[in-house]
């Protein structure tokens, strides 16, 4: 019932779709052999998730102790993109991450909440409903208007940035122009 959903959330951490499918038949199976054992779940889903999530940290960090000579980073041809831009690539992403997390910071408690509970659990409206004690519309509203309140602040932080990369040419022009005559 929810192996599609645990493969969609396997898939965020590895793009090695056979490793995804390794790792959810193992946890399927270690479920089946303890399930004696197990105590009882009133979440299935978040449970199942963290378990996943779980399993795959778990697992890859085996396969990393394993890997084979040929294997190594440093051995194998070069053919990853440069070093400087996966640098500048990695200060734009923890820039992003960081103006994201100000922002959010900026919203009430429960924005944030929703915003916790959607995102990074990665929990469906009906289990959020449950959690939060809210009706479902409400918080698909309380989503939505995060949402929005996120996206108008990433936004006007960017409008300023934008507009003067717009006018600069346009300014050079003018600048230029009167240069002339003065």
């Amino acid at each position: 019932m929810h192996y599609r959903k645990l493969y969609n959330y396997g898939a965020r951490f590895s793009q090695d779709k056979d490793f995804v499918r390794d790792c959810l038949q193992e946890l399927f199976m270690e479920l089946w052999e303890r399930r004696a054992r197990l105590s009882k779940v009133q979440h299935v889903k978040p449970y199942l998730l963290t378990a996943l999530r779980h399993k795959m940290i778990n697992e890859s960090f085996k396969l990393k102790r394993f890997k084979q000579y040929e294997e190594l980073p440093f051995l194998s041809d070069v053919t990853e993109k440069p070093i400087e831009l996966a640098i500048i690539e990695l200060e734009l992403s923890w820039e992003n991450a960081m103006r994201l997390k100000t922002i959010i910071s900026g919203l009430t408690s429960r924005q944030q909440e929703i915003i916790y509970l959607r995102f990074y659990q990665g929990l469906e409206f009906v289990e959020i409903t449950q959690i939060m004690d809210m009706e479902r519309q409400s918080v698909a509203n309380l989503l939505h208007r995060s949402l929005r309140e996120i996206r108008d602040k990433w936004l006007a932080a960017e409008f300023p940035t934008t507009l003067l990369l717009f006018f600069l040419p346009f300014n050079y022009l003018i600048i230029r122009y009167l240069s002339k005559f003065l």
